[in-house]
């Protein structure tokens, strides 16, 4: 049973169309040639739709094991924006992940260049910032400044930056005319019933070590499932992960209305 259990605990990753889709757009803009001004993407949704994960997937398939002998390469370098839109926090904290020697007292600018130089050394070909969103928490002349600074190290990279938050980084973004025509938007809406929808549940039931077959993407309890998570992809593993745990627990080895029901589950508009 605790084998079970732990795999059902493991996250596991589920190709469906959209992100299908969003991981070939990520997968050009990593090939894309060095241009002068390099095409850049906001990749946008509610919290917890699957964003991070989609974008991890990709970035953790970039990286590449090497010997001794051989140089290190970063093809991808993923960090989170700081809690506020501050350019020096950035680079101190981007630093700081790559183990990197430097003076936090130092200026934005030669903490920038001590940065583009490091990701130009591991051969970094994209930089992802991701909960993109925290830069609303400045004043919008602040988050003008830390735009500008994305922007000014994607053209001293030749790199595309992709930036990862909510929808109130949408609305940020298009306050400057320029970024807005720079990162293309990108979003990843909430699911809804239909085709999709049930074959991603199929894909969980495959996934999901239980010993009789689920029948998630039956009419009732679909509905079910998309009313407790809202379409949200995070809350829908989670309703998911925890059911199939109970009916292990429990000897009967099959999700069903019962079990949904019975679960105690806050759907995420509720929690506030």
């Amino acid at each position: 049973m605790a084998d079970r259990v732990n795999k059902i605990n493991s996250q596991i990753w589920i190709g469906y169309p959209r992100a299908q889709q969003i991981n070939a757009r990520l997968e050009d803009l990593l090939v894309h040639p060095q241009v002068a001004r390099m095409p850049c993407m906001l990749l946008y949704g509610d919290s917890n739709v699957g964003k991070t994960r989609l974008i991890r997937h990709f970035a953790v398939k970039k990286v590449r094991s090497t010997d001794e002998d051989e140089t290190p390469t970063l093809p991808v370098f993923m960090t989170l924006a700081p809690s506020k839109p501050d350019e020096h926090e950035l680079y101190c904290e981007c630093l700081r992940q790559l183990n990197s020697p430097h003076r936090p007292s130092a200026s934005a600018g030669a903490l920038r260049d001590q940065l583009c130089s490091l990701l130009k050394d591991l051969q970094t070909r994209m930089f992802v910032i991701d909960e993109i969103h925290n830069m609303v928490a400045g004043a919008p002349v602040k988050q003008r400044i830390f735009l500008a600074a994305l922007k000014s190290m994607s053209n001293k990279l030749q790199i595309p930056i992709v930036a990862v938050g909510t929808t109130d980084a949408f609305n940020a973004f298009s306050i400057d005319s320029q970024i807005s025509s720079r990162f293309e938007p990108v979003a990843l809406p909430r699911w809804t019933d239909g085709v999709d929808f049930r074959r991603l549940l199929a894909t969980f039931v495959k996934a999901t070590p239980l010993r009789e077959r689920s029948l998630l993407s039956s009419d009732d309890v679909a509905a079910k499932l998309l009313k407790m998570s809202e379409g949200l992809l995070g809350e829908l593993a989670e309703v998911i992960r925890r059911s199939a745990i109970a009916e292990i627990k429990a000897g009967r080895e099959c999700i069903t209305m019962e079990t949904l029901t019975g679960l105690d589950w806050t759907p995420p508009s509720e929690r506030r």
